[in-house]
């Protein structure tokens, strides 16, 4: 079993020591890193990461007594089922790029509702920070009363200041022109579908861009608007190599 449980990040690191790998995937995403146990099976890189994991990853002495704790009533395991999130523990599977496969339609919406956005007000540049479901009517800006509200999916710290220096009249970079760019579309989403264009953001991978066509169609019911963003979302774990490589503003 052990042999067969390769450790992907332990095997980034092992291949980068072996020089198997270029330096410059020291960060690449976990959807990459799951290849690498296929990529080098019956290798001596895999050898050496289960070698690893043995001496520095597993605790024998403390797993027997844990199995004896069980075995003897002393320990109790609890099986957890129907569960809308996942468990700290399962979180990383979901990372690897199937989410989308694990939710069904409710916990999907669910989930999406519980979400906590990053909004800002582009009149006095007030943020602040609300889940999706209590954004589902008018959303004011509890600074300046201003209707002027918008999402920051990526690169808040960067996006507010961007947002600063447009306010005073500085000229902005162009890198600085996409974040704003970014924040502009989101809020005239907001302007046009209000609550929906809420939940439209706050999925993974959609920014204004992919968000508008599935906000702009007329839906047959809420059901089909979820499945769509579902979609969506989808596409974007199968896809995210690419949009995590370039190093650029998502404009998804």
């Amino acid at each position: 079993i052990l042999w067969d449980s390769a450790d992907s990040y332990v095997m980034r690191h092992i291949a980068l020591k072996f020089d198997a790998i270029p330096g410059s995937l020291y960060y690449k995403s976990a959807s990459y890193l799951a290849t690498l146990p296929d990529r080098f099976k019956d290798t001596p890189i895999y050898e050496e990461t289960v070698r690893f994991q043995l001496k520095h990853h597993y605790d024998y002495d403390n797993f027997r007594r844990v199995m004896e704790y069980i075995r003897n009533g002393g320990m109790e395991v609890k099986v957890l089922e129907d569960l809308s999130e996942p468990t700290p523990i399962a979180r990383p599977i979901f990372d690897l790029g199937v989410e989308a496969e694990f939710y069904d339609d409710q916990s999907f919406k669910d989930m999406l509702l519980s979400r906590v956005l990053n909004l800002v007000c582009l009149s006095c540049l007030y943020s602040w920070r609300k889940p999706v479901r209590d954004l589902l009517q008018e959303v004011l800006c509890p600074s300046c009363g201003g209707r002027e509200v918008s999402v920051v999916k990526w690169r808040r710290e960067e996006t507010t200041e961007a947002l600063k220096k447009r306010m005073d009249g500085v000229k902005l970079s162009d890198e600085e022109e996409r974040l704003i760019l970014n924040v502009d579309m989101a809020a005239d989403l907001v302007k046009l579908y209000g609550g929906r264009a809420f939940i439209a953001l706050s999925v993974r991978g959609v920014g204004p861009l992919t968000a508008y066509p599935i906000l702009a169609k007329r839906h047959s019911d809420e059901e089909e608007f979820f499945r769509e963003l579902r979609e969506a979302m989808r596409e974007y774990m199968e896809t995210r190599d690419y949009w995590d490589d370039t190093g650029k503003t998502s404009m998804k």
